[in-house]
C-alpha cells in the first residue's frame, strides 16, 4: 500500500509538471523571413545576339536613272553594358549604356546600261551603341522593362562597278559615323542577389548619311548615294549587380 501510494504521488507530480510546462509561452525564436530582392544598384555585364534589318540606299547617281534599293541585312553581335537601377515599390527606373561589335551586313546587284549585275552595293554595321533610360516593373526577382534613347554606330558603304563596253571598272568605299534612336523591351531574372540573366529586344533607326565613293572614270560621274540603316537586335546577356 505504501509503495502504491508513493507511485501515485510521483505520477501526479509528473502530470502536473507536464501540464504546467504546456501552459508556458513558447520561448523559441521565430524563423526570420528572407529579405526581398532589390533591383537598386549599379551593374555591369556582357551580351551577345543576332541583328537583322535593312540597308536603304536612295539612288546612286553614277547613272541618273538608277533607283534606290533596300536590301536586307543580318549578322551577329557581342558586347557589354553597364547601368544603374533604383527601385521604388515595384517600379524600377534606371539608365544603361551598351556597346556591341557587329557584323551586320547586306548587299545587292543592279544592272547598269544593259549590263546585268554591273553595280554591286554593300553596307555593313561595324558597331552599335546606345544610351537609354529604363522603366520597369518588378515581381520580386523578375523585372520586365522598356527602354528608349540615343543610338550611334559605325557603318561602311561600298560599291563596285564593272561594265565591259565601254570598259568601266570602278570601286569605292567610305565609313561613316551614324546616329539615331532606339526603342526596346526585355526581361531580367535575378539568380542570386548579384547575378542576373537577361533577354532583350532593341529597334534601332539611324539617320540618313551621304556616301561619296569618288569619281567613276569614262562616264565622269560621282559614285554617291544616300543611305539609312534600320536594325532589330535580339540579345541574351548576364549582369553582375553590386
Amino acid at each position: 500500500m505504501i509503495r502504491i501510494s508513493a507511485l501515485a504521488i510521483v505520477s501526479g507530480i509528473s502530470l502536473a509538471a507536464s501540464a504546467q510546462a504546456a501552459d508556458l509561452p513558447n520561448r523559441k525564436a521565430p524563423a526570420l523571413a528572407p529579405p526581398a530582392f532589390t533591383w537598386t544598384g549599379f551593374y555591369v555585364g556582357a551580351n551577345a545576339g543576332y541583328a537583322f534589318g535593312s540597308y536603304k540606299t536612295t539612288g546612286y547617281n553614277i547613272v541618273a536613272i538608277l533607283p534606290g534599293r533596300q536590301p536586307h541585312t543580318s549578322g551577329g553581335l557581342f558586347g557589354a553594358q553597364a547601368g544603374y537601377n533604383y527601385q521604388i515599390g515595384q517600379v524600377v527606373i534606371g539608365a544603361e549604356a551598351d556597346f556591341d561589335f557587329a557584323n551586320v551586313k547586306g548587299s545587292y546587284a543592279q544592272a547598269v546600261l544593259g549590263n546585268p549585275n554591273a553595280l554591286n552595293v554593300s553596307g555593313k554595321l561595324n558597331n552599335i551603341g546606345t544610351l537609354k533610360a529604363r522603366l520597369g516593373y518588378a515581381f520580386n526577382n523578375v523585372l520586365v522593362f522598356a527602354t528608349g534613347g540615343y543610338a550611334f554606330g559605325s557603318m561602311k558603304s561600298a560599291y563596285t562597278l564593272s561594265i565591259p563596253a565601254p570598259p568601266i571598272v570602278s570601286s569605292g568605299s567610305a565609313t561613316k559615323t551614324v546616329s539615331g534612336y532606339t526603342l526596346g523591351a526585355g526581361v531580367e531574372y535575378a539568380l542570386t542577389n548579384n547575378w542576373i540573366i537577361k533577354a532583350d529586344y532593341q529597334f534601332i533607326s539611324f539617320g540618313n548619311k551621304n556616301f561619296n565613293g569618288g569619281n567613276v572614270p569614262v562616264i565622269n560621274s560621282a559614285a554617291a548615294s544616300n543611305f539609312k540603316s534600320v536594325t532589330n537586335e535580339i540579345r541574351l546577356g548576364v549582369n553582375y549587380k553590386f
